[in-house]
């Protein structure tokens, strides 16, 4: 399980690194070798561990600007880490059998979230739910999909039964393979759509929750299917030769020394690695839920994956803390914390100031007033502060604020607590140019806030 596991963890992490063509920057180019490296040995710990390190750098490094999907994948890696307190495992099973349990549980926050955000006015409203625009988005690019009013409520209450289904139906074990193939099927549909990057990384959480005898499944399927099983041996062994582990990182190595060098554009790079990595994926996410199909039935020699006799103390700890840590963090909102990567993806969830929408939760559970000190621009010397004025989206005085620490030119007129202030340049008010604070700069990541009648769908 610790192979299978460790491929689509690298194989999620290049998805996601072509999706957004991130290829120049040191952090990126160390994180790129690192997946192809885990990729070609995928049953290496010391791969999978430079991978795991590599990964946590460049999101401490990109932080507070992560999506959901890269935010979830670091508490995973986290836990992976918090699994070797419990001293070095006997095996790479019994590995995976210590952090399966807590990324499990996870998952399950993770989708309880996404669900629990959509409960408010904006996503029931067809008009502005981000279900009704991802089916527009959609039918844009395959033509059968239906558009009228029918379609939009199908995909509305659709969306919130199977992302509310998916962890329930996940934790029993009679429906867990059935759901694992199901929301495999549902994640190929959003990478349709254009967000392949995390429907790659969901697989490797539905890995969690794969049956302990899921190896002997794959050997059986390939004693059966003898031409398939001897392509992948053949691919097997070619990947373990070192000059192709050599080779693979010195194309990770040319792309970041030839991008600057050529001025190669966002476009450019779109070209070269979006495109073709989406349609990889889109191919091998077609055949993964065939052979998850086909290797539905249990293997009866099968040796189940040996489970530790007992979790120590610290991984016990450890292991709990990040799950709590999961759940504070798809809370945040609620609390008048961040509202960015709390796995409230197009969910048209608001809770700042007046514009708080969700259908169960009052407003007054907030513990802070983080997002009730908003502001609305007047103008400004900068086309994206003008547009967000024109549109009448509000901005989170710290986001303001971070945003104009980098703009120290910027003139702008703006409310704030209904209070106008006319600031000629930006770098010289002592309110807009105090630095952040570590923290603050680091976890804290907020929304632009919508009116209510204008909230449209936004990740």
């Amino acid at each position: 399980m610790f192979v299978i596991l460790s491929f689509l963890w690298a194989a999620g992490i290049v998805i996601h690194q072509t999706h957004f063509c991130r290829i120049d920057a040191l952090p990126y180019v160390v994180l790129n070798a690192a997946a192809v490296l885990t990729l070609l040995r995928p049953g290496s710990i010391p791969r999978f561990a430079f991978l795991l390190a590599a990964q946590l750098i460049c999101f401490a490094w990109q932080l507070p600007i992560v999506v959901n999907h890269w935010m979830m994948l670091a508490f995973a890696a986290l836990t992976v880490l918090a699994a070797l307190l419990g001293g070095r495992p006997r095996s790479t099973d019994e590995w995976y059998a210590r952090i399966a349990p807590f990324v499990r549980a996870q998952i399950v926050v993770v989708y309880f979230f996404a669900t629990f955000h959509k409960i408010n006015v904006s996503y029931f409203d067809p008009s502005l739910s981000c279900a009704a625009d991802h089916l527009l988005k959609l039918a844009a690019k395959v033509a059968v999909v239906p558009t009228g009013d029918w379609a939009k409520y199908v995909s509305m209450y659709g969306v919130l039964l199977i992302e509310g289904g998916l962890p329930i139906l996940l934790l029993i074990r009679r429906t867990r393979y059935a759901t694992i193939v199901g929301g495999t099927i549902f994640h190929l549909a959003l990478g349709v759509n254009g967000y392949h990057d995390f429907s790659a990384v969901a697989l490797v959480f539905y890995a969690v929750f794969l049956p302990s005898d899921f190896p002997a499944r794959l050997v059986a399927f390939a004693k059966r299917h003898p031409r398939i099983g001897a392509a992948c041996r053949r691919v097997a062994g070619f990947s373990r030769a070192p000059i192709v582990s050599v080779a693979a990182v010195a194309v990770v190595i040319g792309l970041a020394v030839l991008s600057p060098a050529l001025g190669w554009s966002h476009r450019d790079k779109y070209v070269m690695l979006h495109v073709p990595f989406h349609a990889i994926w889109f191919v091998v996410t077609i055949a993964a839920i065939g052979v998850l199909i086909a290797c539905r039935r249990p293997v009866a020699s099968a040796t189940a994956t040996p489970a530790p006799q007992r979790l120590s103390t610290p991984v016990r700890m450890a292991g709990t803390f990040i799950v709590f840590v999961v759940f504070l963090n798809g809370a945040s909102p609620y609390l008048g914390l961040k509202t960015e990567h709390s796995f409230a993806m197009f969910s048209n969830l608001q809770t700042e100031g007046d514009e708080w929408n969700h259908l169960i939760v009052p407003p007054a559970i907030q513990v802070f007033d983080l997002q009730d000190d908003l502001v609305e621009i007047v103008e400004s010397s900068d086309a994206h502060l003008t547009d967000l004025g024109q549109r009448r989206l509000k901005k989170v005085w710290l986001e303001f604020r971070r945003y104009l620490l980098y703009r120290p030119d910027t003139s702008v007129t703006y409310r704030r607590g209904g209070v106008e202030y006319r600031v000629q340049r930006c770098g010289d008010d002592p309110k807009l140019s105090e630095p952040l604070p570590l923290l603050v700069r680091k976890l804290f990541w907020f929304r632009s806030v919508s009116p209510a009648d204008e909230n449209h769908c936004k990740h």
